[in-house]
């Protein structure tokens, strides 16, 4: 048996369960747990529940002998306190059952099957595409859309749609994720957007945020040099959930993404072999290396 670690949101999670995944269909390891002590913390509680589990998947969680047997001394800290990451730490150094992912470059890891217990993001599209057949079919609601989230889906899936993410929000509020990923500039929308136009027919811009006055603001049909009836804005009262907002990215047929896991996946989810995807060339704000954009894509 072995374990993976699951933590952090949506979309961490979806590239966790995706490494799961390649590790049942391309090295044939079954049984896989999942450990999601992370979240018995009230402080995190709400991300699983409002993450994966809404998804149609079968995943098994290791009790918590189980992860003790293959984590005793970190398993049951609070993650970011001082003591957790000196623990973790102490434990990934000395434990030799536990691989824990250094940075978000792709890794290897035929080399390390040897291992038990797996703690990581595995934020590398190389994990995903030799199984995008099977994660295709595996990411759909366990439960149906609401009514206004289809609704708005079927008004743009006969638009040359083009959805747009801008977070910020957590990028500026937060000092760990201003330091280490910033909120992708102005110059770099204006750019992706001109782009797109020069190569899709009648586009239509569909506006994703967590800050989506500042986009009304500075993303418009004047900074962008577009008409008006090429933009929609996703305002606050059109949203149901995040989950949901998934799959209206979804269903736009192109995508420009922020540096941000959620966009990565909105995009990554657009079916259409054919799709246009501009990423931001500079995902982290520090230069850590990642590894997940895929060749396709285009980098700006």
């Amino acid at each position: 048996m072995k374990i993976v670690k699951f933590k952090a949101g949506l979309g961490n999670q979806m590239f966790q369960y995706g490494f799961l995944r390649y590790l049942q269909e391309i090295y044939h390891i079954n049984p896989i747990k999942i450990d999601i002590t992370y979240y018995d913390n009230e402080k995190y509680r709400k991300y699983w529940n409002s993450g994966i589990i809404q998804f149609d998947l079968s995943v098994n969680e290791a009790a918590i002998d189980e992860v003790k047997k293959y984590k005793p001394l970190a398993w049951n800290r609070i993650p970011g306190t001082t003591v957790y990451r000196i623990l973790t730490k102490l434990e990934y150094t000395i434990n030799h059952r536990c691989y824990f992912e250094k940075n978000r470059a792709y890794v290897d890891i035929a080399k390390y099957l040897s291992c038990e217990y797996f703690d990581g993001y595995w934020q590398s599209w190389k994990y995903l595409e030799p199984i995008r057949p099977a994660l295709l079919k595996e990411f759909q609601p366990r439960r149906p859309l609401s009514e206004k989230t289809r609704h708005f889906m079927n008004q743009i899936c006969n638009k040359n749609s083009v959805f747009v993410g801008a977070r910020r929000g957590d990028y500026l509020n937060n000092k760990y994720a201003q330091n280490h990923y910033g909120a992708c500039s102005l110059e770099y929308y204006a750019a992706a957007i001109q782009y797109m136009c020069s190569k899709v027919s009648d586009p239509v811009f569909v506006f994703f945020s967590n800050d989506i006055e500042w986009v009304q603001k500075n993303l418009n049909a004047d900074t962008l040099n577009i008409q008006p009836g090429q933009i929609i804005y996703r305002m606050n009262q059109d949203v149901c959930s995040d989950f949901e907002e998934l799959f209206v990215m979804s269903a736009c047929k192109n995508a420009v993404i922020s540096n941000s896991t959620f966009n990565f996946w909105g995009a990554w989810l657009i079916q259409d072999d054919e799709k246009i995807v501009i990423a931001p060339k500079q995902w982290f704000k520090d230069g850590s290396p990642i590894d997940i954009i895929p060749n396709s894509w285009i980098k700006m």
